[in-house]
């Protein structure tokens, strides 16, 4: 377990965190929630949380091919971990970003492009991304 403290010094301290490609290394659900709540609970109110994370839904074929991958977690999976905590989420994009540029030449054109054109998303994207907002105490 990873023993994050509640009584943290960390306590609604930002805006934003931003989390990319990280949940998949977790052991289990029991350490994801734990994190969600981490979030949760650093968070000013009405900050955000920002996810982008292999989606298990569109990346299954390849997701194990990296041997370090252990939680699968799909867009809905995370959308209901996310209400659970008390989130709100704003956006859920299920496909986003390819599930991987290992192996492609990374290319700051390309992506500029890619992410100007949605309509690729949905034959390319493999990971999704999210915007969840801490929702305010009495609003």
């Amino acid at each position: 377990m990873l023993n994050l403290d509640k009584h943290t010094s960390f306590s609604q301290q930002f805006d934003r965190i931003f989390i990319s490609n990280f949940f998949e290394h977790l052991r289990n659900k029991e350490e994801l929630v734990e994190i969600i709540s981490f979030c949760f609970d650093a968070l000013k109110p009405s900050g955000s949380l920002l996810v982008i994370q292999p989606n298990f839904k569109y990346s299954y074929k390849e997701y194990y091919d990296f041997i370090d991958h252990q939680l699968p977690i799909t867009h809905l999976s995370l959308q209901e971990l996310l209400q659970t905590v008390g989130f709100k989420v704003d956006v859920m994009i299920p496909r986003f970003l390819p599930f991987s540029t290992k192996g492609r030449p990374a290319s700051p054109l390309l992506l500029k492009v890619y992410l100007k054109l949605p309509f690729l998303w949905r034959f390319l994207g493999g990971q999704m991304f999210v915007k969840a907002s801490k929702i305010r105490v009495g609003g």
